[in-house]
């Protein structure tokens, strides 16, 4: 399932846009972003590899780390049964199964 989200995110980062529409999500060919009057050729141009390179698949990477971290309440156990360093070395495995 496409993550609009993260696709406008990485949109807005390149280029001034007013949004983006999908008409098939798994055809790209029916992506529409609409840009903002001062988008310059280049900017568009970072927009449409953005698009071209776009995962459909891809998850938020800031949710699947929230999913693995767990709850407060389970940090703390793990923390209290492992130790600190533990619980550190668990949530730096994390970050690297899911970059920013």
């Amino acid at each position: 399932m496409l993550n609009y989200e993260l696709i406008d995110k990485a949109l807005k980062a390149v280029a001034p846009i007013h949004g983006c529409s999908f008409g098939k999500v798994e055809d790209k060919s029916t992506w529409r972003i609409d840009f903002k009057d001062e988008a310059t050729q280049a900017e568009k141009d970072a927009a449409q590899l953005v698009v071209d390179n776009f995962d459909i698949n891809a998850k938020d990477p800031i949710t699947e780390r929230m999913k693995e971290y767990g709850t407060p309440v389970q940090q703390l156990e793990r923390i209290i049964e492992n130790g600190l360093a533990a619980e550190q070395t668990r949530v730096s495995e994390i970050k690297a199964r899911h970059p920013k």
